[in-house]
């Protein structure tokens, strides 16, 4: 093995199957990497994230850093749940530095693992007539309701048929000033264990569903995207009392998580599967 190759492993996050869930790079860095570079490997990758993880600190901390193919972004929660499946082998739970500050993932038995988020802030900076005007056109769909919600514009649909069926005009979505645009709507709540099998994998008991696009950040369509459960998980939660919460992405690859909204912070629970392993050869990067 040479100085310049570092381990690289390809995981699908929010699933327990390979094909599901979002799919993220996860390398793992002997020192810190320009981020030129960074940007560089994740570009060449093409995944919708590649997560760049360090050694720990002193206190056991791992700098982590996440690029699109195009971007470095503030916070993803598909790459962070990819980043401490990889490391999970050595601890029941890791801690990462990152630019939206300290995040943890806890082991919750073998195979899931819960990320710990900052909770957003969500206003209704989009609801206006005019607001909800363009959204339709873009969309395709008449929105319910629209509002910011951390870095996304979220825009409620009046069913989970049609946040299934929304074939957005991507184009008019890029236009949009935010990091993404995210439709929602109500699932079926009936209760129980969210952390069975069944409504842990995607089973039809759900408190809501949602997807999200992308475009401006070089994605047409996130498959999983637990960042955004920090504005949703709330906002639901507000609206129906529950603090625990089951939802679906109805994205073609489709994803399964649970939230738990604790304060100002979010928990965002899901598994996660390794579909491939090697080594990256950095010096290909110049």
């Amino acid at each position: 093995m040479r100085d310049s190759d570092i381990g690289i492993w390809w995981v699908d996050a929010f699933t327990d199957r390979a094909g599901g869930g979002n799919p993220a790079a996860v390398c793992a860095l002997s020192k810190p990497l320009a981020p030129a570079v960074m940007q560089a490997v994740a570009a060449e990758l093409g995944l919708s994230e590649t997560a760049f993880v360090e050694p720990p600190g002193s206190e056991g901390v791992r700098p982590l850093r996440w690029f699109t193919p195009s971007v470095e972004v503030d916070l993803c929660g598909h790459a962070t749940l990819a980043a401490a499946h990889v490391l999970a082998d050595a601890s029941s739970s890791v801690r990462f530095a990152t630019r939206s500050g300290e995040v943890a993932v806890a082991r919750l038995g073998e195979r899931r693992l819960e990320l710990d988020f900052p909770a957003a802030t969500v206003g209704e900076e989009a609801s206006g007539e005019a607001g909800l005007a363009e959204l339709a056109g873009a969309l395709g769909e008449t929105p319910v309701w629209a509002g910011r919600g951390g870095p996304d514009v979220l825009v409620e649909l009046p069913s989970a048929a049609a946040v299934a069926e929304c074939r957005p005009d991507l184009a008019a979505i890029a236009r949009v000033d935010a990091r993404a645009v995210a439709v929602f709507a109500a699932g079926d709540h009936v209760g129980g264990d969210l952390a069975s099998a069944d409504r842990a994998t995607g089973g039809h008991d759900v408190d809501y569903v949602a997807r999200l696009f992308a475009p401006q950040s070089g994605i047409d369509e996130d498959p999983a995207t637990g960042s955004l459960q920090c504005a949703l998980g709330p906002l639901w939660a507000g609206r129906t009392g529950h603090e625990r919460l089951a939802m679906r992405q109805l994205s073609p690859r489709g994803a399964a998580m649970e939230v738990t909204v604790a304060g100002d912070r979010v928990r965002v629970a899901g598994r996660a599967v390794t579909v491939l392993r090697g080594r990256l050869d950095l010096d290909a990067f110049g």
